[in-house]
């Protein structure tokens, strides 16, 4: 109580210095408004937050010039953060070019009326300054042209490395479509490159009123890093290298690239902007701006792998012609110019485990390369390392080096070049933003304090002394600078072996300055270069809430720093907590819901959120529908209707015929469609882009049975450290959800259960970020039919789902069972069977019938006929719909074609099964040999199909052993061989052997709480196989590790040597996890099933 109390009174005193700093604070007074900022004692620094300096882009001003803002009475309070201007995601399409994408709803926090800057000054008085002043940093942030915000960028920072000798200036501009959509009418009837306008208006407003903050406006410096350095370069080159008047004096870069950039009219612009409305642009423009959103997140995110489709284009007026056109030319605005490139800037945007050669990669990448450019371009990297290495080179010289250089030999001896080298290891792309913005997150990547100093100091030396060689700290450890083109020096910031700092000067590589000349000098390479597809932004910029990566030395590194911000963010939240004890409010746009903290494992609980409308009457055996809105705030403290459920076959024969229907009471629900989401802390912070991976779990239960409430979500949770989310869904079972037959095609929607799964992934995208999660980073995950699902969710679509759900696999006892087509003989006997026993077969529309049959005689009938099924088999199962579900799972896993996108690399898989799956399936007193035993699972096998398959197993043991090895491999373990070969080398298995092995005995060693507990109760075994399947989820491989004293040794690719993870005890009791090769008989008999899956129907 004491310590509450004592707490109290710090955070009001907090709250009163806040409030003290407000009132006290300067007064700007701009002609249209007025805005009163806030001092901020610890910097000593003044920020204006949220100044207005266009007016709001939106209805008529949507893909217009910006204009001037309105004027506004009374005094602003410029001391929240603006609006982010709407973002997107980097593409994850693995094909090009554009076509039409999926647009599904994604709530967003952003804003179309984002046009706002944010002003830093010095000190806690500002004075006018009619002529003269302080210079001035203008700050343009990157993410690819679609994301970023001034929220990211502390400006006080700048300051405070100048040593109070600059002002600040942070802006925002439209991003995606809204800035950049390009086309011909977009010339005709609006603005182009609206983005880039912003900006230039953006610095015409500091060369208006800068001065009123005590800046000078003749000493501008505009910089950038990533889009934002790309940016810098648009401006160097505006309105043919002649704007008038000057906008700034010099110009800063860091890692900057040029995007392809086509003319505004070309083949990909106008792809992109289509249409049937007689005036397209104004259609547009009355569009529903969360529509516009949509379809802006959808068409980023269906880009080819790593690219973005809304970038700058050539208009003609602002851009009269390609930024290195330009360049060529000399003409150039600014004075002087100081690059920064790192040192490995390509190496995010490469899949780190390609195996294709650098001629493929090259095709790839330019595909408006025809054989003279690749081989060209191939020939000066094939002799550099490995595949993986001559791709990176390719890329960071192509995107980044080589256009520092093309600017670097513009500016002339106006240009001085601090090389890549930013080196300190790994020298990726983004490491270097930390060490010039101190506040940003994650802070600095090298945290030396003479480190900082002088790499931050060359940049504040440059903004106010026009050139990064003037010392103005003492200490300062950076020699003298050289002008780049004077002997090509270059200044590299790099550290010792020893973690000390080392600033040195060093020459340009000959050999990359050769390929520089080559790609410039050669018209073939030069043409092929500015014309190709997408831009350069790189597939890591996915995974973080910031527009830049911020590379850590090792994972293990990340994931304690990633906990230990999460106990800062949590003690610094339970200040507030203090002044009330409702627990976290999460609004959805049709609902809101209030969950529960549970103190024991410190998370929160979001139970029974509804994610579709009850599939009741006219729903029935229909698609998944929107959910109504509810008004008021939904406790989400209980837990929700079960589905329908139903038992295993248990008769001794099949095949289907007539059944009892003795009644049987039920507590299930028809309305079900509910999920679960558990999320570490008690506080729920939104997080419109970034956020922690989703794990979202899909039960088992033979889909006839199972349910959300019994999974404890917060388990995995722990499990990962406090590092993920997690989503555990219900979905329509048994006669409910899996009802086929013509007439539901027709009339309904086939594998309803499935289509519940698959809307529940939509709503994770569209929603998860609410609840402090990263849609980018789902993996979904099942166990037994769960893992099932989750084969059918990677072959849905034939494996081109758009836009992608998840970006991991996880199968555990992954079955695949018979999957008819949806009208053949099995499921009309049963939709008839249903028919006839609902007394619906005198109707002449038997769906519509059924829909309005009692639903107690309905879930009768569905226990009923599962119960009399041949035992341990399922009745009402997935088919092939033709439209989800377009041909047998094993036929799209054969092609290749496989759903689930990671942001860095391709899909990827981790599959582990249980030493004995087909035991329980099994009547363990049957005495069937196995010839008849196969004859009866399989009834499409004819003689030659159950002789070769009853050979495999024939002394292989009693009758039992082999019926349940039969079933074990057939329907679980092969299948997931089947999976892991499709997969290829981005998948790792692994096998629970604790005895006896039997399905269903892991999943209390990831869930604890399961009922019965885990079934090898041992700490060392547990941690090592559940942090497995965490690692996954968070660093897309198993071989991550975070736990201390986690004894799983080195996971291996499935597929490189056939090595699974073997997870078991030792006589003696104790833990023994150990790798081994797969059983080369066992894979011998695989190729069997796998070559008569056409007769199982898998």
């Amino acid at each position: 109580m004491l310590i509450k109390a004592n707490l109290l009174a710090v955070f009001q005193t907090f709250l009163a210095l806040k409030a003290l700093a407000t009132t006290n604070a300067p007064i700007v007074d701009l002609g249209y408004a007025q805005y009163q900022g806030s001092v901020d004692p610890a910097t000593n620094t003044t920020s204006f937050l949220g100044i207005r300096y266009a007016a709001p882009p939106i209805g008529e001003l949507r893909w217009v010039a910006p204009q001037p803002p309105l004027a506004t009475s009374g005094i602003q309070q410029a001391i929240t953060q603006p609006n982010e201007c709407y973002q997107a995601p980097v593409g994850v399409a693995l094909t090009n070019p554009f076509e039409s994408t999926s647009l599904s709803k994604r709530d967003v926090s952003q804003s179309e009326d984002c046009l706002f800057l944010n002003v830093y000054t010095p000190g806690n008085v500002v004075m006018a300054t009619p002529s003269g002043g302080l210079p001035v940093v203008v700050w343009i942030h990157g993410g690819g042209y679609i994301f970023g915000a001034a929220s990211l960028y502390d400006g006080a920072d700048l300051i405070v490395d100048s040593n109070y000798g600059v002002i600040t200036v942070v802006l925002q501009y439209r991003l995606g479509l809204f800035g950049f959509l390009p086309g011909e009418a977009v010339k005709e009837g609006g603005a182009l490159n609206a983005g880039l306008l912003d900006q230039n208006y953006a610095l015409q407003w500091v060369r208006a009123h800068i001065s009123q903050f005590g800046g000078d406006p003749t000493k501008v410096t505009i910089w950038g890093q990533s889009a934002g350095a790309g940016s810098v370069i648009q401006h160097v080159v505006a309105q043919g290298g002649n704007t008038q008047p000057p906008l700034f004096r010099t110009a800063m870069t860091s890692s900057t690239f040029v995007a392809s950039q086509y003319n505004y009219n070309d083949r990909i612009p106008e792809v992109i902007f289509c249409g049937s409305s007689s005036d397209t642009l104004s259609c547009l423009r009355t569009t529903d701006v969360n529509t516009l959103q949509t379809l802006n997140y959808n068409i980023s995110l269906d880009g080819f792998y790593g690219m973005i489709p809304f970038v700058p284009v050539v208009d003609g007026t602002f851009i009269v012609e390609r930024p290195t056109v330009t360049l060529s030319k000399g003409r150039l605005n600014g004075n002087y110019l100081l690059s920064v490139v790192n040192t490995h800037e390509g190496n995010i945007l490469v899949n780190q485990s390609t195996t294709m050669n650098v001629t493929d990669f090259i095709r790839t990448i330019y595909p408006n390369f025809g054989p003279p450019q690749i081989t060209e371009a191939a020939a000066m990297y094939q002799n550099m390392g490995s595949n993986v290495n001559q791709a990176n080179n390719v890329m960071s010289d192509s995107m980044f080096l080589c256009p520092t250089y093309y600017m670097l030999e513009a500016f002339g001896e106006r240009a001085w070049k601090k090389q890549g080298l930013f080196a300190i290891p790994p020298g990726l792309h983004g490491m270097d933003v930390g060490e010039y913005f101190t506040s940003y997150t994650g802070g600095p990547s090298y945290n030396n304090s003479q480190f900082i100093t002088s790499f931050s100091n060359s940049f504040m030396a440059m903004a106010m002394f026009e050139t990064p060689d003037h010392r103005y700290t003492p200490g300062d450890i950076t020699p003298s600078w050289n002008i780049w083109q004077q002997g090509f020096t270059e200044m590299v910031f790099n550290k010792t072996s020893e973690g000390e700092p080392h600033v040195c000067t060093s020459k340009t590589d000959l050999a990359l300055l050769e390929r520089f000349s080559s790609l410039k000098n050669s018209a073939s390479l030069t043409k092929a270069v500015m014309a190709q597809d997408g831009s350069c932004i790189g597939r890591f910029i996915r995974a973080a809430r910031s527009p830049y990566f911020t590379p850590r030395s090792t994972r293990l590194e990340t994931m304690l720093i990633k906990t230990n911000l999460l106990a800062v963010s949590q003690t610094f939240l339970a200040l507030e907590a203090l002044a009330t004890t409702n627990a976290p409010i999460v609004g959805l746009g049709y609902a809101q819901y209030q969950g529960s903290v549970d103190p024991a494992t410190n998370t929160t609980s979001f139970l029974g959120i509804r994610y579709a409308a009850p599939p009741i009457g006219n729903l029935r055996w229909a698609a998944p529908q929107p959910p109504s809105t509810t008004p008021g705030i939904q406790q989400a403290i209980t837990q929700p209707s079960e589905c329908y459920q139903a038992p295993l076959g248990n008769a001794s024969t099949s095949p289907l015929e007539s059944m009892s229907l003795s009644k049987r009471d039920v507590s299930q629900s028809e309305d079900c469609l509910f999920l679960n989401i558990y999320t570490p802390g008690n506080v729920v912070v939104a997080t419109p882009s970034g956020g922690l991976p989703v794990v979202v779990w899909i039960h088992g239960g033979g889909y006839i049975s199972g349910a959300a409430s019994l999974y404890d979500g917060a388990d995995l949770i722990v499990e990962s450290n406090y590092g993920v989310i997690t989503v555990v869904l219900q979905y329509r079972l048994g006669l409910f959800g899996f009802l086929a037959g013509e007439a539901v095609k027709e009339g309904g929607a086939l594998n309803a259960g499935l289509l519940d799964q698959n809307y529940a992934f939509q709503w994770v995208q569209a929603h998860i970020s609410q609840f402090g999660g990263d849609p980018t980073k789902v993996t979904i995950w099942g166990e037994s039919a769960g893992a099932s699902s989750v084969i059918q969710h990677i072959v849905a679509h034939g494996g081109n789902t758009q836009p992608s759900l998840f970006r991991a696999a996880m199968t555990s006892s992954m079955f695949l069972t018979s999957q008819y087509n949806y009208n053949d003989r099995i499921p009309e006997v049963l939709y008839n069977m249903v028919v006839n026993r609902t007394n619906c077969s005198s109707s002449t529309d038997t769906l519509s019938c059924m829909r309005a049959a009692d639903v107690n005689a309905l879930q009768t009938l569905n226990y009923n006929i599962n119960l009399n099924g041949l035992h341990g088999t399922l009745t009402f199962v997935p088919v092939v719909d033709g439209t989800f579900i377009v041909e047998r799972p094993t036929v799209t896993l054969s092609k290749g074609r496989l759903n689930g996108v990671s942001s860095m690399k391709e899909n990827h898989l981790l599959a582990v099964v249980n030493s004995h799956e087909g035991n329980i399936f099994v009547d363990q007193s049957m005495t069937m040999n196995v010839t008849d035993f196969i004859r009866t699972i399989f009834p499409n096998f004819g003689p030659a199909q159950i002789t070769g398959a009853a050979t495999m197993y024939q002394n292989m043991g009693s009758n039992v052993n082999q019926a349940n090895l039969v079933m074990g491999e057939s329907m679980f373990l092969c299948p997931t061989y089947y999976m892991l070969e499709a997969f290829g080398e981005r998948a790792w298995k692994g096998l629970f052997a604790i005895p006896p092995g039997l399905h269903g005995m892991d999943v209390g060693e990831y869930f604890p709480s399961y009922a019965g507990g885990p079934s090898y109760n041992n700490p060392q075994f547990i941690t090592s196989f559940s942090n497995s399947f965490m690692a996954m989820a968070m660093s897309e491989t198993p071989d991550h590790r975070y736990t201390p004293g986690d004894i799983t040794p080195s996971w291996n690719i499935w597929q490189q040597g056939f090595t699974e993870m073997v997870f078991n005890k030792t006589s003696e009791g104790e833990p023994h996890v150990h790798t081994s090769e797969t059983d080369m008989a066992l894979l011998k008999r695989c190729a069997y099933w796998q070559q008569v899956s056409a007769y199982t129907m898998q």
